[in-house]
């Protein structure tokens, strides 16, 4: 692991812990927040759940604590995916953060050919092949839920303009990952 992958969230942590409000003690809480942004900045799409991966009492000291996790949260989708910010942004019904959870879901994705399929059939349509981008989706339907994400998360024409025509071009390397948005949007 290189020094900026530790680096980037010790530092953060250290400056987020001088706020924190303190309901346990502070070794547990920061022991907590160790964890949390560990997963948070390096966590990736093979990571269960917040509910799988946090005890209750883990829970409730980041609920408590849920602007410090905002925090971590929008500097993880700042640098990279966070499908773990992702979903304890679901898990907390937080939204602070959404605008770049919405930014990140809109870049074009990596295609994951591990299981067969490529842009040639339709096998490029699983989710097992947008694997970061399908876990997004997860997040974003428990925080609207019953609702059209396109609508929910605003899309402008030209956002879905820009996903139709990666989708229909034939030289884009992201042609699959737009076809797959489109598909999984429902455009």
């Amino acid at each position: 692991m290189s020094h900026s992958t530790i680096l980037g969230p010790v530092f953060f942590l250290i400056t987020l812990f001088v706020s924190i409000e303190v309901q346990a003690s502070d070794q547990e809480t920061a022991r907590v927040f160790a964890k949390a942004s560990v997963l948070i900045f390096n966590g990736d799409f093979t990571w269960e759940s917040p509910e799988r991966e946090f005890t209750e009492f883990e829970l409730a000291i980041l609920g408590e604590n849920l602007e410090a996790v905002d925090e971590m949260i929008c500097a993880a989708l700042n640098v990279g995916n966070s499908v773990v910010g992702a979903e304890l942004m679901a898990h907390f019904e937080a939204k602070r953060c959404l605008l770049l959870l919405r930014s990140r879901f809109l870049r074009p994705g990596t295609y994951y050919g591990w299981e067969g399929g490529d842009s040639g059939d339709l096998g490029h349509l699983s989710d097992r092949h947008y694997v970061y981008h399908s876990r997004y989706i997860e997040a974003l339907q428990a925080m609207f839920p019953n609702q059209n994400l396109v609508v929910a998360l605003s899309f402008t024409d030209r956002e879905i303009d820009r996903l139709k025509t990666i989708a229909s071009s034939d030289n884009s390397r992201h042609r699959g990952w737009a076809q797959w948005m489109i598909h999984r949007l429902m455009l």
